[in-house]
């Protein structure tokens, strides 16, 4: 709005986000095909049915899923696949690219940036931010709960999972072989927290080794069997995931918290910033701008960004802004003890 009062005329303008970010149909198609009575993913398929009626967007920030929703959500993401259709996000995508300014956070940057072409300049507000919010998109996070969760949802043929739903139009024969591997996985995982949580990292590789192998046998056992494409696309990703992990321990680019294995997240490096440097060489103009960029009387810092490419760098000072400034001092705040459990 401030934007459209500087100048003199309406300018048009799109919100963006990255794709993960819209509804992806074919993923709610597959949720709502889950013939489970668990109470949690029966409200939450009434939830976005009612929500899909009214939004304009797709946009999931408004649906809001948290905690146990957003896992089965995301787990009937990667067994719908990576479809090329995605109705919310292209358009999304088509309205950004009628209009000559489009909005997004931070954190989305990259996304956006690859997925449109022929930008020709690139203004960031609050650039101050900007590092720790692309730090915090290149993580991935790998905990106990999470891939315990995903092997869960595999499940043993006298579960309702989805190898009890590949036993239907497949033998019994690899079903044992399958539902053996499922066994194992589960079991290493445990093995794999603990050796992690103790740092056991050459163990840790081990069985990391071992869980590969495992989910790599998996897949070519149902690889082009009956029904298999939606089991198949969840260990697809599954192994991904385990490999990646595996390469991030084998060289040390990973971060371990906490003792308890059950509570161990290890942190690894993705690629984000490679391809957001890619994204960045096309672009000619590129500002950034903050109230509090300027460190030392310096803005080396900002190299992060800029590399080995020159640019230019302007302070605006006007203590006219600060004149009005009043600093407000409470007096009659009780004392606390930072130990104390009502501290908080």
């Amino acid at each position: 709005m401030r934007l459209r009062k500087v100048v003199s005329y309406e300018t048009p303008f799109a919100l963006l986000k990255g794709r993960l970010n819209y509804v992806d149909l074919n993923a709610f198609t597959a949720l709502l095909g889950l013939d489970d009575t668990n109470p949690e993913i029966c409200f939450l398929k009434m939830r976005m049915l009612i929500w899909l009626i009214e939004t304009e967007t797709g946009d999931l920030s408004e649906v809001n899923l948290r905690g146990p929703e957003k896992s089965y959500y995301e787990t009937m993401l990667i067994q719908a696949g990576d479809k090329k259709h995605h109705f919310y996000f292209k358009r999304a995508l088509s309205n950004a690219k009628k209009v000559p300014i489009i909005v997004t956070n931070h954190y989305f940057l990259n996304d956006c940036l690859n997925s449109l072409e022929g930008i020709q300049a690139l203004i960031i507000d609050e650039a101050h931010q900007l590092k720790q919010a692309l730090d915090m998109k290149e993580r991935r996070t790998f905990n106990y709960p999470e891939l315990k969760f995903f092997i869960g949802q595999v499940g043993l043929i006298n579960q309702d999972r989805l190898l009890s739903q590949y036993s239907k139009t497949n033998s019994a024969v690899s079903l044992y072989l399958l539902e053996d591997i499922v066994i194992n996985l589960n079991k290493n995982i445990d093995i794999l927290f603990q050796q992690v949580s103790r740092k056991k990292l050459d163990e840790s590789i081990e069985t990391l080794d071992s869980l590969v192998k495992y989910t790599d046998m998996f897949l070519s056992t149902i690889r082009g069997t009956d029904n298999y494409q939606a089991l198949y696309n969840h260990m697809h990703y599954f192994d991904a995931s385990l490999k990646n992990l595996l390469y991030a321990l084998r060289y040390d680019d990973y971060h371990k918290s906490s003792k308890n294995f059950q509570k161990t997240e290890v942190i690894i490096r993705t690629d984000v910033l490679d391809t957001l440097a890619d994204a960045l060489r096309s672009i000619p103009c590129q500002i950034l701008l903050s109230g509090t960029l300027e460190v030392h009387d310096s803005f080396k810092h900002l190299k992060y960004w800029f590399g080995d490419y020159d640019f230019k760098t302007t302070v605006m000072n006007n203590t006219e802004m600060y004149s009005d400034i009043k600093l407000f001092i409470p007096n009659d705040i009780s004392s606390y003890d930072p130990k104390d459990d009502n501290y908080r």
